[in-house]
C-alpha cells in the first residue's frame, strides 16, 4: 500500500461510489468517514484489486471533526492524504509527491497543481483554480517564516490536500480535541490549525504536475451560524494545537523543534484570519467616490465577455486555448501541457474525464455494481 485516502462526506454516498472506481486497482487504502443520516448500504469494507476501502458513519453535519479524529486514527500506512467527497487528487499526482516526500524528509507534504474541473454543455473542461493555482512555496528556513507566509497569502488550503506523512497527522490527532464544537467558529478553523501545524513542522513547494481537481455538482454544504472569522479565543486555541503538535512531535523527532512564543502564534493567526479579514472586503478610498453604476457597467461587461469566452470555447476550442492560456482547457490539452508526454499522466486525467463525465453526481447502487462488473 502506498498511501491512505480520508474522505469525510455527509449526505453524498453516491460520490464516494465514484471514488471507488477511480483508485480501483491502485495500491491504495479509502476511508470513508461518513455522516449521512442513514447508512450507504454498501457494507463496512472491501477491495478492487490492489485498493481496499472501509466505510464507517457517526452521523450528523457537526460530527466532521470527530469522523476525522476517528478516520486518522485508522491509517496505517506511512503517507496518506484528505480528499473532498466530490473531488479527485490524482493518483499519479500521490505516486510524486510520495516520491519526493521520501527523498526530502524536511518537507511536510507534497503535491502539484491545484485546478478545477466543471461542466460546459455535458463536457468536462479544467482550468487553474484561481489565487490557489499560482506557485507557491515555503522554503524559509524559520517555521515562524513559513507560518507568516502562508497565512498572509491565505494558502492553508493547498497545504491540507497535500500528500501528508501520516505521523503528522496521527500528531494532531492526538492533541485536538475530537468533541470540540466547531459550529460556531470559523469555517476554516480545523484548515487553519492542521496546515499551520504542517508549516511549521516542515518545508513545502508546489509540484507543477497535475495533482489536486477541484469539482462542484452538488449543493454546498455550510453553517449558517459561521462566523466570517476568527476570534481571538479560536487564535489563541489555534496557537495552543501548534504548540501541543510540536511538543508531541519532538518527543519523537528530536532534531524538529525550535523555541516558539505563544503569544506571536496567537498574533500571526489574528492578523491573517481575524477580524481584520472583514475590512478586505470595503472598497478602498479611491473608488469611494466613484459614481455607483460603474461596479453595475464593471459587472455587466465581465459577464458578457466571459458569456462569450465560453461560446467561442464551445465553437473553437484550440483558438480559445491559443490565446488564453490562463482560461479553459479540454482535459486532453491540460494533460499534453503538464504531464511532460508521460503516458500514465495522460491515461490518469482521461479516466478523470471519462468517470466525471458519465456519472457529474456519483453512482447509485445498481450502477456501481454494473461499473464493478466491467472492472
Amino acid at each position: 500500500m502506498l498511501a491512505t485516502a480520508v474522505i469525510v462526506s455527509y449526505n453524498r454516498q453516491d460520490v464516494l461510489r465514484r471514488q471507488l472506481l477511480y483508485y480501483a486497482n491502485k495500491p491504495i487504502h479509502l476511508i470513508f468517514a461518513d455522516g449521512s443520516d442513514d447508512d450507504w448500504g454498501s457494507g463496512d469494507s472491501g477491495s478492487i484489486g490492489e485498493m481496499t476501502w472501509e466505510y464507517f458513519r457517526i452521523s450528523g453535519y457537526n460530527s466532521v471533526l470527530k469522523r476525522l479524529v476517528e478516520a486518522v486514527h485508522r491509517v496505517e500506512s506511512e503517507f496518506m492524504f484528505f480528499i473532498d467527497d466530490e473531488e479527485c487528487i490524482l493518483w499519479t499526482g500521490v505516486e510524486q509527491a510520495v516520491e519526493f516526500l521520501r527523498q526530502n524528509p524536511d518537507h511536510s507534504c507534497a503535491g502539484g497543481r491545484a485546478d478545477a474541473m466543471e461542466i460546459l454543455k455535458s463536457k468536462i473542461v479544467i482550468r487553474p483554480w484561481g489565487y490557489w493555482a499560482e506557485p507557491f512555496e515555503l522554503l524559509q528556513s524559520s517555521g515562524f517564516d513559513r507560518l507568516e507566509s502562508v497565512c498572509s497569502q491565505s494558502r492553508t488550503a493547498n497545504i491540507y490536500y497535500q500528500v501528508l506523512r501520516t505521523l503528522d497527522i496521527q500528531t494532531f490527532v492526538e492533541v485536538v480535541d475530537p468533541n470540540l464544537n466547531i459550529e460556531n467558529r470559523y469555517s476554516g478553523f480545523t484548515e487553519i490549525a492542521l496546515s499551520g501545524f504542517l508549516t511549521l513542522a516542515g518545508k513545502w513547494q508546489m509540484g507543477t504536475y497535475p495533482y489536486w481537481i477541484r469539482y462542484r455538482a452538488l449543493v454546498k454544504h455550510s453553517w449558517n451560524s459561521s462566523p466570517d472569522c476568527l476570534s481571538t479565543a479560536d487564535a489563541k486555541e489555534i496557537a495552543s494545537i501548534f504548540l501541543k503538535c510540536l511538543e508531541l512531535r519532538d518527543k519523537i523527532d528530536k532534531n524538529l523543534v525550535p523555541e516558539i512564543d505563544q503569544d506571536e502564534l496567537v498574533k500571526v493567526i489574528e492578523r491573517h484570519f481575524g477580524q481584520q479579514i472583514l475590512k478586505k472586503s470595503f472598497p478602498s478610498n479611491h473608488l469611494m467616490f466613484k459614481p455607483y453604476w460603474h461596479k453595475g457597467v464593471k459587472k455587466r461587461v465581465l459577464k458578457r465577455l466571459i458569456k462569450f469566452s465560453k461560446v467561442l470555447f464551445r465553437f473553437a476550442p484550440s483558438v480559445y486555448e491559443f490565446f488564453y492560456s490562463r482560461g479553459l482547457k479540454r482535459m486532453t490539452s491540460f494533460a499534453k501541457i503538464y504531464s511532460k508526454a508521460d503516458p500514465t499522466v495522460l491515461k490518469d486525467v482521461k479516466t478523470v474525464e471519462e468517470l466525471w463525465t458519465k456519472f457529474p453526481h456519483g453512482l447509485t447502487k445498481i450502477q456501481f455494481a454494473r461499473e464493478l462488473a466491467r472492472v
